[in-house]
């Protein structure tokens, strides 16, 4: 990697970093979708959205753009439309759910976290987002969600409050259930270079997961006493990783040597 290339990715991590709401105080969720080399430039005027609260973005491979709001979802035509689609699940005044984290999984279904922590989706040709009921079929629950990530490698990997880690390989497949309780609640969960995904819990321990479902490496870092409440990761490659943490700011790690250091790139 370039010299600057760390440097661009504490710049892209702080800027997540500082946009992101805290909607709980014990989680908070952000887009993991792996970027798409394509970019589109629509001008989203603010009366067309559901809500001018917007949680996750994501621009899925039809070249849609998807913005979850505290209103449900609207959805970005692409820019020969410029169509905007408001998907609220309205009873009357009630909204049924407040979006906080989109993912596009399998067959361009769009799957998002809500903000009390639920999961729903919507499949290709739908005209709503409904409950992820399929979950329950196949081990997992659709309620208690955290936090989530799609692979490049086609898997979807599901974080819950109680420290379960599901691996999912299709909506009928299940590829593997990690236990990993007594670690708290998961924080965030990023993607490896093997496929793999990296998991950070409230009691400050990062677990490395390999796509087969196998914890590889558990990362505490005892000597760093100032890195407390993690909350975000950025994977850079050759194991090195950028932490985020809540009220202890920013920290460098190699995670094979099981160390942090505090602003590595500040010095």
């Amino acid at each position: 990697m370039p010299a600057a290339g760390p440097y661009m990715y504490l710049v892209y991590f702080l800027l997540m970093s500082i946009s992101a709401p805290i909607y709980s105080s014990e989680v908070n969720g952000s887009n993991r979708q792996p970027r798409s080399q394509n970019t589109i430039q629509v001008p989203v005027a603010l009366k067309h959205l559901a809500s001018t609260t917007i949680l996750s973005t994501l621009h899925s491979t039809d070249r849609k753009l998807w913005l979850a709001t505290l209103d449900g979802v609207t959805q970005v035509g692409r820019k020969d439309d410029r169509k905007f689609t408001h998907f609220t699940n309205r009873v009357g005044d009630q909204v049924r759910f407040r979006a906080r984290h989109l993912l596009e999984v399998w067959d361009g279904e769009i799957f998002s976290l809500t903000t009390d922590n639920k999961a729903v989706s919507l499949e290709r040709g739908r005209a709503k987002f409904v409950t992820a009921d399929w979950l329950e079929a196949i081990g997992g629950q659709n309620d208690g969600v955290v936090e989530a990530y799609f692979s490049p490698k086609g898997l979807l990997w599901l974080a819950y409050e109680n420290g379960k880690i599901l691996a999912l390989s299709s909506r009928s497949r299940r590829a593997d259930i990690v236990p990993a309780s007594g670690l708290g609640i998961p924080s965030d969960i990023v993607g490896t270079e093997n496929g793999g995904v990296l998991v950070s819990f409230s009691s400050n321990i990062v677990l490395s997961i390999s796509m087969q479902g196998k914890i590889d490496n558990e990362f505490k870092p005892d000597s760093c006493s100032d890195l407390k409440n993690i909350s975000e990761l950025a994977k850079l490659g050759n194991n090195k990783v950028i932490i985020g943490s809540r009220g202890g700011g920013i920290f460098f790690s190699t995670l094979k040597q099981k160390t942090a250091r505090p602003q590595e790139f500040l010095t």
